[in-house]
C-alpha cells in the first residue's frame, strides 16, 4: 500500500514546497508575462526572417499565439530559476541578484529550445522544397558532375542542392545567434526594470505572511470593539 501511494505523494510535496517558496507571486507573474510576450516577439521575428514560405501568416496573430501558449513553460522556468536560487543563495546577500541572473538564464535557454524547435522544423520545410525544385536538374547535373570528375579527377563534394541546404543552415545559425544575444539583453532590461518599479521586491522574509494576515484579521475585529 505504501509502495503504491509513495510514487503519487512525491510530485505533491514538491508542489507544496514550491507553493510554499518565500517569493512574491506578483513579480513572478511580471516576469513572467513580460519575458514570454518579448521572448515571443523574437521568435516571430526570426521565423519571418529566415523561416519556411509555407508557414508564413499573420505575424501579430503568429505573435500572439505562441507567446500566450509558451506563458506556462515561462512561467516554470521562472520558478525553477528562484527555486535554484533560494537553494543554493538562501543567506547570501548576492540572493537577490542571483536570483535575477538565474531568471534571466534559464528563460533564455528555454526560449532559445523553442527557436531551435521552430528553425528544424522550417529548416526540413526549406529542405524539401529544395530537392523538390531542383528535381529535375539532378540527371543532368549527376551527369554534368560524373564528366568533370572523370576529366579532372576531383570528386565534387556538394551540388546545387547541397550549397543551397547549407546557406540555409548558416541563415538559421546566424538568425538564432542573434536571437540570443536580443533575448538575453531584453530578458535582463525585464527583470531589472520589474524589480526596480517593485522596489526590488522578489523574496519575502519567513512569516511576513502570517504577520500581515494576522494584522488583517485583527484590524476588524479592533473596529468593531471601537464601534
Amino acid at each position: 500500500m505504501n509502495s503504491t501511494e509513495q510514487p503519487t505523494e512525491q510530485p505533491t510535496r514538491r508542489l507544496g514546497q514550491l507553493g510554499r517558496l518565500p517569493v512574491s507571486w506578483t513579480s513572478v507573474g511580471l516576469f513572467t508575462v513580460l519575458i514570454s510576450y518579448a521572448n515571443g516577439f523574437w521568435v516571430t521575428t526570426v521565423q519571418e526572417t529566415v523561416g519556411s514560405i509555407e508557414r508564413l501568416q499573420s505575424s501579430y496573430g503568429r505573435w500572439l499565439r505562441d507567446s500566450t501558449l509558451m506563458l506556462p513553460v515561462i512561467f516554470l522556468a521562472v520558478v525553477a530559476a528562484l527555486a535554484l536560487a533560494h537553494r543554493i543563495a538562501a543567506n547570501s546577500r548576492w540572493k537577490l541578484l542571483i536570483s535575477a541572473l538565474l531568471v534571466v538564464g534559464i528563460t533564455t535557454t528555454v526560449s532559445m529550445a523553442e527557436v531551435g524547435i521552430s528553425a528544424a522544423y522550417d529548416y526540413r520545410l526549406q529542405s524539401n522544397y529544395l530537392a523538390s525544385k531542383h528535381s529535375s536538374h539532378l540527371v543532368g547535373a549527376a551527369k554534368s558532375a560524373a564528366e568533370q570528375a572523370a576529366k579532372t579527377g576531383i570528386t565534387p563534394k556538394c551540388g546545387t542542392v547541397c550549397t543551397l541546404q547549407q546557406r540555409t543552415l548558416m541563415s538559421h545559425l546566424r538568425a538564432a545567434r542573434y536571437a540570443a544575444i536580443a533575448m538575453t539583453i531584453s530578458n535582463t532590461i525585464i527583470v531589472a526594470w520589474t524589480l526596480a518599479i517593485r522596489g526590488g521586491t522578489l523574496w519575502i522574509r519567513p512569516g511576513s505572511r502570517r504577520k500581515k494576515a494576522a494584522v488583517q484579521l485583527s484590524q476588524p475585529a479592533a473596529s468593531s470593539a471601537l464601534a
